[in-house]
C-alpha cells in the first residue's frame, strides 16, 4: 500500500463535547498517539488489499 498519499481522518471522543479529529495521511500518523477508542477512516478512492496478490500464498 502506498500509504506516503493515503488520506485518513482520526476521530477520538465520538458524540461528546471533547470530540477531535484529526486530518492527514497515513504518513502523518508516525508519532502521534490516539485513544484506544478511536476511530480511523482511510480514504482510499482505488481500493485494494492484500487478498488482491495472489503470489503470497504460494508456498
Amino acid at each position: 500500500f502506498d500509504t506516503e498519499n493515503m488520506k485518513v481522518h482520526v476521530f477520538e471522543v465520538l458524540t461528546t463535547e471533547n470530540e477531535t479529529s484529526f486530518v492527514g495521511t497515513v504518513k502523518d500518523l508516525e508519532g502521534k498517539e490516539f485513544s484506544d477508542l478511536s476511530v480511523m477512516v482511510f480514504n482510499q478512492f482505488v481500493l485494494d488489499s492484500y487478498m488482491n496478490y495472489k503470489w503470497q500464498w504460494k508456498n
